[in-house]
């Protein structure tokens, strides 16, 4: 199952790379390339939906953003998988209101303790990790 659940992961960011590429292609054979590639990626998301209902009995209902990453055409593609909600790697709390498709989510690591289980459900962590995330952007334009 956890081998099922990589899978759908890595064919749903491939999707999304794909996607990118088309929004950029101006040739034809671009276009037709890369909508082929697209059609084999969403062919493999719902072949491991589908792997992962058979074994679970239940289809899966929320999405993770691989690393976080979405724009409009990643979230109408969840969208159109039939996915209730999604998740970003944006901090803060689930509130009334949200967009479900960009949903914050809290990272919950293994070496976290009891407190800092406690602490980051409390919301104490949300601005360091926002900061955290702000200073990856930056370094990641300065490379």
């Amino acid at each position: 199952f956890v081998d099922l659940e990589a899978q759908l992961r890595n064919a749903k960011a491939e999707e999304q790379s794909y996607l990118e590429i088309l929004k950029r292609a101006s040739r034809i054979e671009d276009v037709l390339a890369v909508t082929q590639e697209l059609s084999r990626v969403r062919g493999e998301i719902e072949r491991a939906t589908r792997t992962i209902e058979s074994r679970l009995g239940v289809r899966p209902r929320y999405f993770c953003y691989p690393r976080g990453a979405h724009d409009g055409l990643v979230v109408r593609a969840v969208q159109e998988a039939a996915y209730e909600a999604a998740f970003t790697t944006a901090p803060g709390p689930i509130v009334e209101g949200l967009d479900p498709f960009r949903l914050p989510r809290t990272e919950i690591s293994g070496d976290d303790t009891a407190a800092d289980f406690e602490s980051k459900l409390a919301g104490d962590f949300d601005a360091w990790h926002a900061l955290a995330q702000a200073w990856g952007r930056i370094k990641r334009r300065r490379s």
